[in-house]
């Protein structure tokens, strides 16, 4: 039997002017995020300057009126994960900023080499799959295995520490994958 494909659906389209390349980001998720098994809804959020990103894993009965784009896209996976998806909203607001070359994120851990916008995007995107990866699979990356970033990080709790230092490590991998062609 064929191994099944991460199903990836995105409002990304509605939004040209930040130049996400959706194909080739789905792709690079699909190799450094492969052990997320549930499907994932990406949505830019005008309305989100709280947070640069939010992750929720949901149900379609969550929503008064399901977006299409799920509804036509990925509803027979969902039913196949136990009625659930991976909601991942980005906030507008700061990925145009750093589209703008904004750098809001001072003191961050964002990878560098690479043009601050893909750098920014994709740690932020990393740090949500990451919330996704714990979700299906619990924390991967723990504290005492991982100290030597416990200066650069405000939040200790375990899930945030593990989203943070998944941001490091695959988002590093996720920012060259993307960028490197």
């Amino acid at each position: 039997m064929a191994k099944s494909r991460m199903k990836i659906v995105t409002n990304f389209s509605q939004y040209p002017e930040l130049k996400i390349d959706e194909q080739r980001l789905k792709e690079c998720i699909r190799k450094h995020y492969s052990s997320i098994k549930s499907p994932i809804f990406f949505y830019i959020d005008k309305k989100l300057h709280l947070a640069h990103g939010l992750h929720r894993c949901i149900s379609p009965k969550d929503y008064l009126r399901l977006p299409s784009i799920v509804s036509e896209n990925i509803m027979d996976d969902v039913k196949k994960n136990k009625n659930h998806f991976h909601k991942i909203s980005l906030s507008y607001y700061y990925i145009e900023r750093a589209k703008n070359n904004c750098k809001d994120c001072k003191g961050w851990l964002i990878p560098k080499g690479f043009n601050y916008y893909h750098s920014y995007l994709m740690f932020v995107i990393s740090h949500e799959l990451q919330h996704a990866h714990q979700a299906e699979r619990g924390i991967e990356y723990k504290i005492e295995n991982w100290i030597q970033y416990a200066k650069d990080i405000d939040d200790h709790t375990p899930v945030e520490y593990d989203a943070e230092i998944a941001s490091i490590v695959k988002g590093s991998k996720l920012i060259r994958s993307y960028c490197e062609r």
